[in-house]
């Protein structure tokens, strides 16, 4: 329910609004005053504020077949004013602010320093949020004339870096749909009396809508470091500086830098909780060791989704505690599984081989999947929640046991990893994942790795951990650095 404090057109059209029907009503609120909905399924980039960019540029476009550019910026100006009177959003006054700069100035460098700065002073908490930072970052490429200061480009790299995708659709038509949000704003305001024809228009949108999203091509995941690097290198050396190979260049790049020449582990940081992701060269196949606990779904999903992922081949599920299964059915909803294991098998996958080591035994941790992983002749185990019972079993019957990275037991609890357990398996490396809960890592676990010359990083003081294998490059990375290993 919608309170009015105070007379204003905006809260007239709110409270006119609120006693239509739900459908009608959400979508009304949405393009009217960009106020978003459950039921509404939106882009982040056409919502940043650069709608606001193309509908100002069509505006100019008009005005300037008439006048002149600085009479035209002028009546430009004037014209989106009374959109103040619905809408108070952020990005929309931070963008007249800046066409106000402009028109003052007439210097567009100045005009985004000036308006940065006011931002940064007057509205601190929005440094680190979308609808700052992509504006921020799609004006200092265009005004600076950056040698890829293309406009698609510029869309398809803020698409992968702070969306971790690339909607191909999205980023070379991005106008178009922008065009689109101004149509149904527009309509929305010319039948926001006719719910009969408005309900049509709704429609007719979400047909268009579905279209887009069922032909559509998806490139998922973050680009990182060295993908940076190898573009700005490949501009450099362009003389021809035509957007078309600029964009192929960066396509490319992109597929190369997914599409990952390494082996990689992911020991992702969900709070207290394990899971694993295995991802094996070029992408061939991905592998899911525990999902973390329901509460920390969003670190997992954002994890995968900056990773690339959108089918888990195999999900292992080492024991039902909720810590490490909660996640099962969030992950059904989001990620196509194709195999979901949760019994002791040793599991065949083309480019990897788990070899089980446990069994069923008299307590649920204790019964806790184990397997035995060989990446480029570097052995990693997954020990699950055992005890130091089992580790005593574990080491009764098999030989060698030795192995380069161990997964640390029940989360670094007192209850696992025995001295002796450490001296058989005798790991460069060890990882523990968990949080403050429980005081986890127990300190007399972190003295035994000490005294056992093991290298150990939690995933609560570093996040999450990525380790990277290519037979002769080796090397674990997290938030405080890389660390490389043979």
């Amino acid at each position: 329910m919608v309170v009015i404090n105070k007379f204003s057109i905006r809260n007239l059209i709110n409270s006119y609004i609120e006693n239509k029907p739900l459908k009608i009503k959400h979508y009304l609120r949405y393009f009217i005053f960009d106020l978003k909905s459950e039921e509404i399924k939106f882009n982040i980039l056409e919502n940043s504020g650069i709608t606001y960019t193309v509908f100002a540029g069509m505006i100019f476009k008009l005005f300037r077949i008439f006048f002149k550019k600085e009479t035209s910026n002028i009546f430009t100006f004037v014209s989106l004013l009374p959109l103040f009177l619905i809408n108070q959003k952020f990005n929309f006054i931070n963008f007249m602010f800046l066409y106000l700069l402009k028109i003052i100035l007439k210097d567009k460098q100045k005009a985004f320093s000036i308006n940065t700065i006011g931002t940064l002073l007057f509205f601190p908490y929005k440094y680190n949020s979308y609808d700052f930072i992509i504006p921020l970052l799609f004006r200092l490429f265009t005004y600076y004339k950056f040698n890829f200061s293309d406009s698609k480009t510029i869309v398809l790299l803020l698409s992968s870096v702070y969306f971790y995708k690339i909607s191909i659709f999205k980023v070379y038509f991005y106008k178009l749909i922008s065009f689109l949000n101004i149509i149904m704003y527009i309509f929305s305001l010319l039948f926001i009396f006719n719910d009969v024809i408005y309900d049509k228009v709704i429609d007719i949108y979400l047909v268009i809508n579905e279209f887009i999203t069922k032909n559509d091509f998806l490139i998922k995941g973050k680009l990182n470091l060295f993908g940076f690097i190898v573009i700005f290198v490949l501009l450099s050396l362009i003389k021809n500086k035509r957007p078309i190979k600029t964009n192929i260049i960066i396509i490319l790049v992109l597929f190369f830098n997914i599409s990952n020449i390494f082996t990689t582990i992911d020991f992702i940081d969900v709070g207290h909780g394990d899971s694993v992701l295995l991802k094996s060269y070029f992408n061939q196949e991905t592998v899911l060791i525990d999902t973390g606990s329901k509460i920390n779904y969003f670190k997992l999903k954002k994890h995968l989704y900056l990773r690339g992922v959108e089918k888990i081949d195999t999900l292992i599920i080492s024991h039902k505690d909720e810590d490490h299964y909660g996640n099962i059915e969030n992950l059904k909803k989001d990620f196509k599984i194709s195999n979901i294991i949760y019994d002791h098998q040793d599991i065949k996958l083309k480019t990897m081989y788990f070899k089980s080591l446990n069994q069923v035994r008299n307590t649920k941790n204790d019964s806790s999947l184990v397997h035995l992983v060989d990446i480029d002749g570097k052995k990693i185990l997954f020990t699950g929640d055992i005890s130091k019972w089992v580790e005593e079993k574990l080491i009764e019957e098999y030989d060698n046991l030795k192995v380069d990275i161990l997964k640390v037991a029940h989360h670094g609890s007192s209850t696992s990893t025995s001295p002796l357990f450490l001296n058989k398996t005798k790991p460069a490396f060890a990882i523990i994942s968990c949080s403050d809960k429980y005081n986890f890592p127990n300190n007399d676990v972190l003295k035994d790795l000490d005294k056992s010359d093991t290298n150990y990083f939690v995933t609560k003081e570093v996040g999450s951990i990525e380790v990277y294998f290519l037979n002769f490059i080796n090397f674990f990375k997290h938030r405080k650095g890389l660390i490389f290993f043979n």
